[in-house]
């Protein structure tokens, strides 16, 4: 394999014509230059200079060698910055989970700051259950999620991002609509649409705890599945429901959103990954999180 230092003194001389020049340009001294040109012509086993006392000139070989030797460098030079900003996060690929909620709250604002600051990442987006995304980053399959906090799992690292309270969703149609704000009282006289339990065990345990420790019984006439599932069941009359703020962006014409007086429940929305996970497009998508939400 042709030495690229000898090949990028062999332009020099080839451009200049002259050992002399070549030398100054390339910063050394004329004998070395002299001998790194004979020992690439020993190693091609091509003459590529015609030398004389007055006067250098390319062989037909040296014009060809030329012309490679030009665009060999030019291409382990952006080889060589491709890597360097590969380095920075520049460049690669991240895969993204996202949980349904956060669709309509942090991620888009986080993935467009992103992709402002790093267009040529190539990403993609998935939407999945939180249980779905922890196993995918734990294999590999997902660099970030978008997920509600679970517990403690070993080998991710989590930062909250965003936290938001319970809302009671209820049709426009229904007597509460009217009010103001809801109790959870008024909610569980009233039949519950709500979210299965596998999908976000610790809220749903939340939510249950509360009301037990105020004495009320909440009426789950169903469980539904995604969010915007429930939104529309709740529209259609079959029950009320309790859902992050966010999902007020979902915008159901029929349906009404109203805080819960005394729920004491707030939803957050963390980004989890892998603490072994060294890669730099990584580290500034949390970068682009933390600049995103303040934090």
């Amino acid at each position: 394999m042709v030495d690229l230092r000898r090949m990028e003194y062999f332009v020099a001389v080839a451009e200049e014509l002259h050992f002399g020049r070549a030398a100054r340009r390339l910063r050394i001294s004329q004998p070395p230059l002299s001998t790194q040109i004979q020992r690439l012509e020993d190693e091609l086993g091509v003459l590529l200079l015609e030398r004389t006392k007055r006067s250098v000139a390319l062989t037909a070989a040296g014009a060809v060698f030329l012309d490679e030797a030009r665009d060999t460098l030019r291409r382990v030079g952006q080889a060589a910055e491709r890597a360097r900003r590969a380095a920075r996060g520049d460049l690669g690929k991240i895969a993204i989970g996202v949980i349904e909620s956060a669709l309509y709250s942090v991620a888009p604002p986080v993935i467009r700051h992103f992709c402002a600051r790093f267009p040529e990442v190539e990403i993609s987006v998935t939407e999945s259950r939180i249980s779905t995304q922890l196993a995918d980053l734990a294999e590999g399959k997902l660099d970030v999620g978008f997920v509600h906090p679970q517990a403690p799992h070993p080998e991710l690292a989590e930062e909250p991002l965003l936290t938001e309270p319970l809302l009671a969703v209820v049709p426009d149609s229904h007597p509460l609509a009217a009010r103001r704000e809801l109790s959870l009282a008024d909610l569980c006289a009233q039949p519950l649409i709500m979210i299965p339990r596998e999908v976000n065990p610790p809220l749903h345990d939340q939510f249950i705890a509360r009301c037990h420790r105020l004495a009320l019984a909440p009426a789950i006439s169903r469980e539904a599945w995604p969010k915007q599932t429930v939104v529309a069941l709740v529209a259609a009359g079959l029950g009320l429901s309790v859902l992050p703020a966010c999902m007020k962006r979902l915008g159901h014409p029929e349906v009404v959103y109203r805080p819960i007086t005394d729920s004491g429940i707030d939803v957050t929305t963390s980004l989890v990954w892998r603490k072994a996970d060294t890669a730099p497009t990584t580290s500034a998508f949390l970068d682009s999180a933390r600049e995103v939400t303040g934090r």
